[in-house]
């Protein structure tokens, strides 16, 4: 009866924000006089003319311009040398042979081909065919390691409400883009095990895979221009438009899930103690066959994720789903000219990435 009441509140939570998506495209008025001071980007290859631009008071410069790292990304490369497997240390795999595989992976997705030898795709969904951009998870077929790849283009980057119900959500709620929430998976990452091992009550429970940055050999980047974005007139940055964060794969002995009352206790209770710095979706933790250990495996930064700046302080699932819908409610339909002007400027946040 309990699993069915939390879906019952869910489905409904999730009717509410259909029932105002029919909003979320409705565009300004051509009779109205254009505003001088609305936030854009531009985005073209480097080396190319064609450029692309958005308009768009949600536009904010955190997500955007102070997200990517350079010298943390290329920091945190995969090695070409042996990496151990995760729980056979006795076993190991060239880095360079990983990074081979995903080349070729790569390649065949380009020329549009379904099948790619030495993987199982794993999720899809988030990618576009017609675009050639978005998301893709695989899983490598002879070694325990995932690859996470991001695929972006310069015309793509600037056509957030072209991706999806989800996609679109996410940029109203905090002016979020996938290819850039990507990058807060490493320092997320080390955020998280730092507290964890600074924690007696965690830090035999819980447990973190091993990740690392990929980058295809002659890769392409591409920059994006801010305008009236942050305290700046104008800024830039460059981004790669491919790159992919290899993990361990973790070996599951059942799924935690919200029809367990000590999977919903235990969800909830590690999400305050990190004060929600990752999504405490239960699809994000796995009890690990042989360790019996639940291992986190989505270290995205979910305040960069949602548009979170001040501390979330919630008890249960419940309280969680119902903030989540009642802020895209607010930040689509409540917010006054004077709360999308201040979004153009750098704001106190409690989530520091």
């Amino acid at each position: 009866m309990k699993q069915q009441n939390i879906e019952c509140f869910q489905t409904a939570l999730l009717w509410v924000v259909i029932i105002a998506f029919p909003a979320i495209l409705h565009g300004r008025s051509i009779h109205r006089p254009e505003d001088q001071l609305m936030p854009s980007i531009t985005t073209r290859m480097l080396n190319e003319k064609t450029s692309y631009q958005l308009k768009d008071s949600r536009i904010q410069e955190r997500p955007i311009f102070k997200v990517f790292d350079q010298e943390d990304y290329e920091s945190h490369m995969l090695p070409s040398g042996p990496i151990t497997y995760r729980n056979h240390p006795e076993k190991s795999v060239l880095g360079k042979r990983l990074s081979e595989l995903a080349t070729d992976l790569l390649h065949d997705i380009q020329k549009g081909r379904k099948r790619y030898p030495g993987f199982k795709l794993l999720k899809g969904r988030d990618y576009s065919n017609h675009d050639r951009s978005g998301l893709l998870i695989f899983k490598y077929n002879n070694d325990p390691f995932i690859l996470k790849l991001f695929i972006e283009t310069p015309q793509g980057f600037v056509r957030p409400y072209a991706k999806g119900f989800e996609f679109s959500c996410l940029f109203i709620m905090g002016s979020a883009i996938r290819h850039m929430t990507g990058f807060t998976r490493l320092k997320n990452l080390k955020a998280i095990r730092k507290a964890i091992e600074n924690s007696p009550e965690w830090k035999n429970l819980i447990d973190l895979p091993r990740k690392w940055y990929w980058e295809p050999p002659n890769a392409q980047w591409f920059e994006v221009i801010g305008k009236n974005v942050g305290n700046k007139k104008k800024q830039r940055i460059i981004l790669p438009s491919v790159y992919g964060v290899i993990a361990d794969a973790v070996k599951s002995s059942r799924p935690l899930t919200l029809a367990n009352i000590h999977d919903r206790k235990f969800g909830m209770q590690f999400a305050r103690f990190l004060k929600f710095r990752s999504d405490p979706h239960m699809k994000n933790y796995l009890l690990e066959a042989g360790t019996n250990k639940i291992v986190l495996i989505d270290t995205e930064h979910f305040p960069t994720l949602v548009g979170l700046k001040k501390e979330m302080t919630v008890q249960t699932y419940t309280g969680w789903y119902a903030k989540l819908a009642k802020k895209f409610l607010n930040d689509r339909l409540g917010r006054s000219k004077k709360d999308r002007f201040n979004l153009q400027f750098e704001q106190e946040s409690f989530y520091q990435l």
